[in-house]
């Protein structure tokens, strides 16, 4: 017997033949020899019960959700509630990852606006997203989403609203010159976020009497210098 493999005597020839063994030596550099409870034996440039580094799981966009099925109007909302804490109403990736579509870009004197891509369809909503508006004179400048909601299919109630976003909202003030027509058809509530300094974040809901008080548009701006 050699190191390496066996030797076989041939007959009486006296012809020596020596096999190789295919599989490496178990003390060959970086190479370990393992056995698992079942007794199979494994090669491995690891070492035994060493555990491989696992790779970081790939971003996946969410299913689109359908906010004419009240059910799931929860879980829309805290897809928006994502997207306010994430601070940053210009990032484009993370605005498509937390809505389940896709943007195309058109660039404008009004700023960079966005589009639904061919085939990116948002159930009983409308859109419209601005990134980086101008604002003159005072040099501010807005990013804004705007989803309004079809309701002649879908009613997102006041209090799923504030089942996601909690009771610390401010009323809008339709001011004295308002029509009272439009006071008694409208409300406006105002969440305030905590963003990047000098970048606040505000949702303003704004709710349309039909048979009763349904959200009618959620929009989100960015204000920043």
């Amino acid at each position: 017997m050699t190191r390496y493999g066996r030797t076989l005597r041939m007959g009486g020839t006296g012809t020596v033949l020596a096999l190789l063994l295919a599989v490496p030596p178990a003390d060959a550099a970086g190479v370990h020899k393992c056995r698992d409870v079942r007794g199979k034996i494994t090669y491995s440039d690891q070492p035994c019960g060493a555990k491989r580094a696992k790779q970081p799981p790939a971003v996946t966009t969410p299913a689109a959700v359908d906010v004419a099925q009240a059910p799931m109007q929860p879980v829309f909302l805290g897809r928006l509630l994502a997207l306010v804490r994430h601070g940053q109403l210009a990032d484009v990736a993370f605005v498509e990852q937390q809505l389940a579509v896709r943007f195309v870009r058109r660039d404008g004197e009004g700023g960079s606006a966005y589009l639904l891509a061919p085939g990116s369809t948002m159930s009983a909503m409308e859109i419209d997203y601005v990134v980086e508006k101008p604002r003159p004179p005072d040099g501010l400048r807005n990013s804004a989403l705007a989803l309004r909601i079809d309701q002649a299919r879908a009613c997102i109630r006041p209090d799923t609203v504030t089942a996601v976003f909690g009771d610390a909202f401010r009323e809008f003030d339709f001011g004295p010159d308002a029509r009272p027509d439009v006071a008694a058809k409208l409300r406006r509530i105002i969440y305030d976020f905590a963003a990047a300094p000098g970048q606040p974040l505000a949702l303003t809901v704004t709710f349309e009497r039909r048979v009763e008080f349904c959200v009618d548009l959620l929009n989100l701006d960015q204000v920043g210098r």
